[in-house]
């Protein structure tokens, strides 16, 4: 546990001394893109150099990497299924016949995707990776590893659709298809971000959001079955996945009543749009929506593996949404009230899930 708890505090220190140091490069090096990768390094080294018995999958994804490396692309049965991964396994396969080469590059670009969205379009960087690592989403990729490669590239497919850049979106979301099949719910990041709403426009779709989610589930299980055949045996709900996705989405929830409506109650009417203005994101409120869709999904479907594993690519906009929200509280008592109720707290499911990742060792220990 020891090391999970050295590199996170690594990288967060890393990233304050970032904040408050200035160094001064040469034009012939990217500071830009150094400064931002050096701080966390930590959490990539963890990541990507850990043994196969650390992460269910990770032998799993191993054993097919090799063997990749003596069958033929078209003869792969994955291809269908995941076209992009399994392309991008076989080129890997024909330059290293190492199976930690494939952990490794999966993890760098994780890792990479995270770090351009997050310098990119965070408000406090600080705070964004450290919900990245405590709500999970970073030790989530040790087990499904491939769904992490399509979790990031589907949230760098949000972050352009708040720069209104669709095509970019587009294309990062056939990508994120094309790497796991449930990224196909992406689609709805698409349609949820087209145009920016309003307060009163995202519950009246969250009232709606919740009779469609309540009302529909076997209509939903049966269509998404259809689709997806091969999550017929996750429909019992008694797994560690299901409670897993339980215990962070009851967190999440808590955060979610604690950074958002604590504080749209507490906004006077004259100053409604004062959140939009100071966080810089039009799309405020199409994010609070999609955040909705993952709290609704996880309490109604809170036994039903499959659907936390489509509503988690909501879930991980709270990566943004959170800092966006404390930078909008102009009075900093209660900003600093904010951040010390819910920070800590976040820490609890992260020290829940990490048992399941221990012992951890190197790969070449």
């Amino acid at each position: 546990m020891l090391i999970y708890l050295i590199s996170f505090l690594m990288t967060l220190a890393l990233l304050i001394l970032k904040r408050n140091i200035k160094i001064k490069f040469s034009s012939y090096y990217n500071i830009n893109t150094l400064s931002h990768f050096l701080p966390i390094i930590p959490l990539w080294t963890v990541m990507a150099f850990r043994g196969a018995s650390v992460g269910s999958d990770t032998l799993n994804y191993q054993n097919i990497f090799v063997n990749g490396t003596y069958s033929t692309l078209f003869s792969d049965s994955m291809l269908p299924r995941a076209p992009v991964y399994t392309i991008y396994s076989h080129l890997l396969a024909i330059f290293f016949n190492n199976p930690q080469a494939i952990i490794i590059l999966n993890s760098t670009i994780i890792i990479s995707i995270m770090m351009y969205c997050i310098s990119k379009f965070s408000s406090n960087e600080i705070d964004s990776w450290y919900i990245y690592v405590t709500l999970c989403y970073y030790i989530f990729a040790f087990n499904a590893m491939r769904q992490g490669i399509a979790m990031a590239a589907l949230l760098m497919c949000y972050c352009f659709m708040r720069v209104k850049n669709i095509k970019r979106a587009i294309i990062w979301l056939i990508i994120a298809i094309g790497i796991h099949q449930t990224a196909i719910i992406g689609i709805v990041i698409i349609i949820a971000m087209l145009k920016p709403i309003s307060l009163g426009q995202t519950l009246k779709f969250t009232f709606i959001l919740f009779l469609l989610e309540y009302f529909g589930e076997k209509a939903g299980m049966y269509f998404f079955l259809r689709i997806f055949p091969t999550y017929a045996g996750y429909t019992m709900g008694n797994t560690l996945h299901a409670g897993d996705s339980y215990t962070k989405g009851h967190y999440l929830a808590l955060f979610f009543a604690i950074f958002i409506f604590w504080k749209i109650i507490n906004m006077q009417i004259n100053e409604k749009y004062k959140m939009l203005v100071l966080c810089k994101n039009p799309y405020f409120y199409n994010s609070v929506l999609l955040l909705t869709v993952y709290i609704i999904g996880t309490v109604i479907f809170k036994n039903v593996y499959y659907v936390s594993r489509l509503i988690i690519y909501f879930s991980q906009i709270s990566i943004f949404l959170i800092p966006d929200i404390l930078k909008s509280e102009t009075i900093a008592s209660n900003r600093i009230l904010m951040k010390y109720i819910s920070f800590p707290m976040m820490f609890i499911p992260y020290f829940v899930n990490i048992q399941s990742y221990l012992p951890y060792v190197f790969f070449w220990q």
